[in-house]
This record gives structure tokens, C-alpha cells and sequence, in this order.
């Protein structure tokens, strides 16, 4: 199979081994052909192999770089959006900062300006007390949910059980109106039971149904008894909760008829504005401008169809 030493060896173990297959100089791919040709005499088309190879992987390189020129390119065009949108922010900022400035030099402002804080803060502190709130509301919600469930599934059950006890009830009369007819005494049914027998059955099936009706009946009555006292608590903790909400309602519509005043006052549409965007000191917009131009330089920079230098 041809003569090689460790040196040799050591030598190709860096290579491609797609250069391997190409070269076989470590060991001659025609040698090992020779030694399985006498048992297959096709093993010679096998030399063709590593020109498949080779084409495989050039074919598999060029499918690479297309999808890396497409994930480029999808790349590219995400940071083109988020560009955009950054610029319409932008845009939003500097007529905020407009507003703010005409805002910020009126006298008869400024009452107006302090009851947004007020407010501001105020709903900065409700929805911190609506957020724990909530977390102990929802828990028992949940609780809520369960004991209806139970308590439904119970009466179900209830009413099944008194369902089949009526049927069975029902059957045991009919069989004894028929034992009491002299043509029909002596018939059995298609399972070849007596009527006896037949009612036996029919007395154990009543008296099952009574257990567990009554089973049943001591289950509810003590889940009822505990949902009783749960919903007296929980009854509270819903209005406390919706109380809550109200208070945030009206609070987030006593900003928006301020925000209506101030536009009014200086003769600006200010409907696609945010309340609390009001009360920004101009070093707040500053600094938000500030961010918004680092951000599309940082795009710009990686972007080669935004960046007019590449």
C-alpha cells in the first residue's frame, strides 16, 4: 500500500481534507484500489470520488457565501427600519422640544405644568401599589376559579348519581308491574336473569346511587361553607382592586383634559402627544436627542447602504 514513515504522516495532518482526498500522496488511492479490485472488479469508477468531492465542496462554499450575502442583506435592511424609526423619533423629539419651549415661557402655564406633576407622580405611586395588588388579586382569582370549578363538578355528580337512582327506581317498578302479569311471570330477559335477580341488581344499583349522593352532598355543603368565607374576603379585595383602577381612570383623563388646555391655550393639535411628555425639562429632550444620534451614527457606521463612504 505504498511506503510511508511518521514524518510523513505528521506532515499532511494540518491539511484540508479535502486536499487529502485530491493528493493521496501519504497513501496512493490507487494502491488501495488494487488491493480490493479482486473483489470487486467496478472499484475503479471509485477513483472518480474525489473529484466529486472536490466539486461538492466548491458547490458547498459558493452555497455558504450566498447565504452569508443574504444574511447580510436582511441584516441591512433590519437596521434600514430601525433607522427609519429612529428618525421619525427624532422628528417627534424636536417638535416636543418646540412645545416644551413655548410651554416653559408661559406664565399662565405653569399652574397647569404642576398639577401634570402632581398627577404624575401620584399615578407613579398607584401603579406600584396596583402592581403588588395585583400579584395577591390574581392569586386569589385563581382560587376562585378553582372553587367554582370544584363546586360545579360536584353538583354534576349530584345530579347524575339522582339521574340513574330515578332510572333504577323507575325499571324496579316496571319489573314488579310485569311480575304481576301472569303472561309475563316467567320471562326472562335476554341475559337470561329472573326477575328477581334482575331487581336485586337494580336495589344495589339504587343503593350506590344513595351513597354517593349523599357522599357527595357532605363534599359540597363543606366546599360551599369555605367558598361562603373565602368570597367575603375576596369580594373586598375586588373593589379595593377596581377602586384602584377607577383612581388610575380618571387620573390618566384629568392629564389628557390638561394636555387639551395646553393645546388650546397655544393653539397646537397635541393629540399625538403624551401627557408626560409635557413635563420634560429640556435637558430631558437634550439628552434623549443625544441617545436618538448615537444610535443612527452606531447604525450608519455598520450599514454599507446607509454609510455613503463604503
Amino acid at each position: 500500500m505504498g511506503k510511508f514513515n511518521k514524518e510523513n504522516v505528521n506532515s499532511y495532518l494540518e491539511l484540508n481534507i479535502f486536499d487529502l482526498f485530491g493528493n493521496f500522496i501519504v497513501i496512493p488511492i490507487e494502491n488501495i484500489i488494487k488491493v480490493f479490485k479482486k473483489q470487486d472488479i467496478n472499484l475503479d469508477k471509485s477513483l472518480n470520488m474525489t473529484q466529486f468531492l472536490k466539486s461538492f465542496h466548491t458547490i458547498t462554499n459558493s452555497n455558504n457565501k450566498i447565504i452569508d450575502l443574504y444574511s447580510e442583506l436582511i441584516q441591512s435592511f433590519i437596521s434600514i427600519l430601525t433607522y427609519n424609526l429612529i428618525i421619525k423619533e427624532r422628528e417627534n423629539l424636536l417638535i416636543q422640544q418646540k412645545i416644551i419651549e413655548k410651554v416653559n415661557n408661559r406664565n399662565d402655564m405653569v399652574e397647569i405644568l404642576i398639577k401634570l406633576k402632581e398627577i404624575k407622580d401620584s399615578i407613579i405611586i398607584n401603579k406600584r401599589k396596583l402592581h403588588y395588588f395585583e400579584q395577591d388579586y390574581f392569586k386569589e382569582k385563581n382560587r376562585e376559579d378553582q372553587y367554582k370549578k370544584s363546586i360545579n363538578g360536584l353538583k354534576n355528580k349530584n345530579k347524575d348519581s339522582k339521574r340513574q337512582r330515578s332510572k333504577d327506581v323507575s325499571q324496579i317498578n316496571k319489573l314488579l308491574q310485569e311480575m304481576d302479569d301472569p303472561n309475563l311471570k316467567n320471562r326472562n330477559n335476554e341475559n337470561n336473569l329472573s326477575y328477581s335477580e334482575r331487581i336485586l341488581a337494580l336495589q344495589k344499583g339504587v343503593k350506590e346511587c344513595q351513597f354517593e349522593i349523599k357522599s357527595t352532598g357532605v363534599k359540597l355543603t363543606s366546599i360551599l361553607n369555605e367558598f361562603d368565607n373565602f368570597s367575603f374576603r375576596f369580594e373586598k379585595l375586588k373593589k379595593d382592586h377596581q377602586k384602584l383602577l377607577n383612581i388610575l381612570s380618571k387620573e390618566h383623563n384629568k392629564m389628557k383634559e390638561l394636555k387639551t388646555e395646553i393645546g388650546d391655550k397655544l393653539g397646537e393639535n397635541l393629540d399625538d402627544f403624551d401627557e408626560l411628555s409635557l413635563i420634560k425639562s429640556p435637558k430631558e429632550i437634550d439628552t434623549e436627542l443625544q441617545d436618538i444620534e448615537n444610535k443612527m451614527n452606531s447604525i450608519n457606521d455598520i450599514n454599507q447602504f446607509l454609510n455613503k463612504d463604503k
